[in-house]
């Protein structure tokens, strides 16, 4: 079932009869009463968006259901064949709607969060869903907790608990009595409050 139209290649999608994908990332359908008619053309199937990744559903003859799969490893499975063990598909630019068999490749999961940290894709600080800081008053707290400050008053002045100061102390690399020098730049506007 492999064909050539114009530019874009097709291939016989990997467990699903009567389905084709290109290296493009675009799937179509030879299924359905409409291909009885003569000189019927193959449907291409419409995404629907999961997480920003695109999806379709197609009818898995062997499980007797219809099924949503993602574009990505169609595409991957066709072109490239069978994901290897321990990898994951992964995309080159961190663009997950581009589908594309030259934006696609088989790598293990390591390597795509390293893809992720270098694309910026992965939430960090105030942009992470349990964020409970702002970033200016995560580093407005490392500066107070240098400065000598106890924790519990701290906790009171931004309105969380002694175990997010704790975290913040933590993963800033600051020893129990904040060791490192202060900036004593970012603080002053807490002072008062003190």
């Amino acid at each position: 079932m492999e064909k050539e139209v114009g530019a874009e290649q097709w291939k016989a999608v990997v467990g699903a009869e009567g389905y084709e994908v290109s290296d493009a990332g675009r799937v179509r359908s030879y299924m359905g009463s409409r291909m009885r008619r003569p000189g019927a053309q193959p449907k291409i199937l419409s995404v629907k968006p999961v997480y920003g990744y695109s999806y379709v559903t197609l009818f898995m003859p062997k499980e007797g259901r219809k099924r949503l799969r993602a574009v990505h490893r169609i595409v991957l499975e066709a072109f490239r064949g069978p994901c290897p063990p321990k990898c994951q598909c992964c995309h080159n630019d961190g663009n997950r709607a581009n589908n594309r068999l030259e934006n696609l490749r088989w790598d293990t999961s390591r390597n795509n969060y390293m893809d992720r940290v270098r694309h910026n894709t992965v939430p960090r600080g105030e942009k992470h869903a349990n964020s409970k800081l702002l970033d200016e008053e995560r580093d407005a707290i490392r500066n107070l907790l240098r400065l000598g400050y106890p924790m519990n008053r701290i906790a009171s002045l931004f309105g969380v608990c002694k175990g997010t100061v704790r975290s913040t102390r933590d993963r800033a690399g600051l020893g129990v009595n904040g060791e490192e020098e202060a900036n004593h730049e970012s603080a002053p506007f807490l002072a008062e409050g003190i």
